[in-house]
């Protein structure tokens, strides 16, 4: 994760960011923190933090900034130039600790965001932020099946904003984000889905983090994991609203390896 030192939302890279609208760094920070300290004691999980750089707003968003297959980092091909200095810090970073670093060709671009890995393939949205022809590559790299799914609405321009995957077989997403086919594809390979609502979807709700039947979600839901409660998760909602400003939830806010 990184610390929100100099979060803000300074220019507009999509719908949600209107940098007329202030944003709250002192509650932000509260947030965040609160973020970090449930994934420390609720999910039982290490986290380790990166110093934000002022300049780069955006660099709280972690999960954008590539994906992690073994001990190699592959670096995000940012579209928007206000975003590209993050991912060389992450970089340098994942590095530093004994990852290989590979990059894309430039061309291409990609963003983490539109990666989640989920039963040995991955799930690769495109439409926005990354480009179809990143999914052919990463597929090489992994060796892993990659299913490719297009994004259409532009408030939910990234993969982990719209599915989110509960375990290795079933899954949870909001049809809307989708293109037809990609609707079919989805429902071809998951043994069950559960259909989320715009509403819940704009709230962040499926921009969540799960560990062993643990999950952490966005403040404000309307009864949509409620099923998942019945069958043993467990649910806490975190608030994230400061960073909805700029687009981001949950998942946004955490690079998991």
């Amino acid at each position: 994760m990184c610390s929100p030192n100099y979060y803000d939302v300074t220019y507009s890279i999509n719908p949600w960011m209107h940098p007329e609208l202030e944003v709250d760094r002192t509650l932000a920070s509260e947030q965040w923190q609160n973020l970090v300290e449930l994934i420390k004691n609720f999910l039982g999980l290490k986290v380790e933090v990166l110093t934000q750089r002022q300049g780069l707003p955006d660099m709280v968003f972690s999960a954008d900034q590539g994906i992690i297959f073994d001990k190699t980092f592959i670096q995000a091909n940012f579209r928007y130039p206000q975003r590209r200095e993050e991912a060389k810090l992450y970089a340098s970073w994942f590095k530093k600790r004994g990852y290989k670093v590979i990059h894309l060709p430039q061309k291409i671009k990609f963003e983490g965001g539109d990666f989640l890995f989920w039963n040995d393939k991955i799930l690769a949205g495109f439409g926005f932020r990354t480009d179809k022809a990143s999914h052919k590559e990463i597929a090489k790299i992994t060796g892993k099946k990659v299913i490719s799914l297009e994004l259409i609405d532009p408030f939910l321009y990234h993969l982990d904003m719209t599915v989110f995957p509960i375990d290795d077989q079933n899954l949870i997403y909001y049809p809307g984000a989708f293109s037809k086919e990609t609707r079919k594809l989805i429902e071809k390979e998951a043994k069950s889905t559960v259909k989320a609502t715009r509403k819940d979807t704009l709230n962040f709700a499926l921009n969540a983090l799960v560990h062993k039947k643990k999950i952490i979600t966005a403040k404000g839901l309307n009864g949509l994991l409620s099923d998942l409660i019945a069958k043993g998760f467990k649910i806490v909602e975190s608030d994230v609203s400061e960073f909805k400003k700029a687009g981001g939830g949950v998942h946004c806010l955490i690079f998991s390896i």
